[in-house]
């Protein structure tokens, strides 16, 4: 199925006073330009509502909320020091280039969610999944224009993610996942069993990110415009994680065990549309 165009997606999201979130759900799952991709999310994450006539009053809400939080610091020197090189990290292996706008609204955006959430801090840092969290946030800030907007999608999105996959059910849905893939690409499999390379070093992040720290951006962007429409809940990206082993097996097979992770931990660019399919 083709993408839809640009014109589609304007009359939707500036037709009727209600918005048909239905209708732009359907259309989202074969991609959404990059000109409107900001504005879709925001209704698919829920952070736009549909009925237009709350926009003003709702747009004013989330800014003076915001604000507010930027402004109560109760993080640690530590964390921003930790955020700006993980930032760096993310630049040096995913790339391109994040600008100083990136960045700054990047770093605004995880303060303002450490400061609503007191918890975050100590368990991004227990868990060790600070580079994850910081990734999390690059492709809703290329998408989406306004901070305090990308601060929205961004606890909407942390709070779909966690309903769908808390951590304490990731390493069930891996060993699922690796079931398949024995069965699937077993070739492949096989040929990891003998160059040794441990499935949680990379499978882990594979699914508790949803290929956030691996996919080339762009790629990224396509995906998750099928993932906002609702297709994350319905169990796609275990089948979208075979199909990427599927689409990389022949290079795979000729890599040994450090080759191998590196090209998992920083997959190639690829038609992700067949990917999805």
């Amino acid at each position: 199925v083709m993408a839809a165009t640009r014109e589609v997606f304007q009359d939707l999201l500036g037709g009727e006073a209600v918005l048909d979130l239905g209708k732009l759900s359907d259309v989202s799952r074969h991609g959404i330009p990059a000109e409107v991709r900001g504005e879709v999310w925001k209704y698919l994450l829920g952070a736009a509502k549909p009925d237009k006539s709350e926009e003003e009053r709702q747009k004013k809400h989330v800014t003076l909320e915001y604000q507010a939080l930027l402004g109560n610091v109760t993080y640690s020197a530590e964390l921003t020091r930790d955020i700006r090189v993980a930032l760096k990290r993310y630049q040096g292996v995913s790339g391109p280039a994040l600008t100083a706008e990136h960045k700054s609204k990047i770093e605004n955006v995880l303060v303002a969610y450490t400061n609503a959430n007191p918890d975050f801090e100590e368990h991004i840092l227990s868990t060790r999944t600070l580079s994850g969290a910081v990734s999390l946030v690059v492709p809703l800030a290329y998408a989406v224009r306004l901070e305090e907007d990308v601060y929205q999608c961004y606890g909407l999105l942390c709070r779909r993610i966690s309903d769908f996959m808390p951590n304490e059910n990731i390493p069930d849905t891996v060993l699922r996942f690796m079931m398949y893939f024995r069965t699937v690409i077993p070739t492949l499999y096989n040929h990891f069993e003998e160059e040794e390379v441990s499935m949680n070093v990379w499978a882990m992040s594979w699914f508790r990110f949803f290929l956030v720290c691996e996919l080339p951006l762009p790629c990224l962007l396509r995906l998750w415009d099928t993932y906002m429409a609702g297709e994350m809940e319905r169990g796609l990206h275990t089948y979208v994680c075979l199909a990427i082993l599927a689409h990389c097996a022949e290079e795979l097979l000729e890599l040994e065990n450090s080759d191998i992770l590196s090209l998992l931990h920083r997959l190639p660019p690829m038609d992700m549309d067949k990917i999805i399919a």
